[in-house]
């Protein structure tokens, strides 16, 4: 939920400056949008495995920010072509952006995801996970 929320408030914030206007970002009404809370789910899933056979820290984050990079995207691709194949929405259009595939995912919105996982893996992560482990035993 908090995922969903603070991602329609960003396109919020970000459709306002970039069309002067307030446009609602999302196919629901009200502030959720589940791609994002997809996203947040996908970030803790993979933050969480143990990758052990990987013995530097550093290199397990890079690791898991490069697996985290490809996921994002492929839940983004495939968000997109649910909506564009099966509903006939076209939430977003990257048509105009270099390497685009289908107008639905492009390599800058993909570098943008990586930096996102790397800010959560490296921030984030380990703050949530002792939120979730102190929620457990209370």
């Amino acid at each position: 939920m908090f995922g969903g929320s603070a991602g329609w408030l960003i396109e919020l914030c970000y459709r306002r400056m970039a069309h002067g206007r307030w446009i609602n970002p999302g196919f629901l009404t009200g502030p959720c949008l589940p791609l994002y809370g997809s996203g947040v789910i996908v970030l803790y899933a993979v933050s969480s495995l143990p990758l052990a056979g990987i013995a530097s820290r550093t290199a397990r984050q890079g690791v898991i920010i490069a697996i985290l990079a490809v996921a994002l995207t492929l839940v983004e691709y495939l968000t997109g072509l649910v909506f564009t194949r099966v509903f006939h929405v076209k939430l977003w259009d990257y048509s105009r952006r270099p390497g685009n595939i289908d107008g639905i995912i492009c390599p800058l919105f993909s570098a943008i995801w990586a930096l996102v996982a790397a800010g959560y893996v490296l921030f984030l992560h380990p703050h949530l996970t002792a939120a979730v482990h102190w929620l457990a035993v209370n």
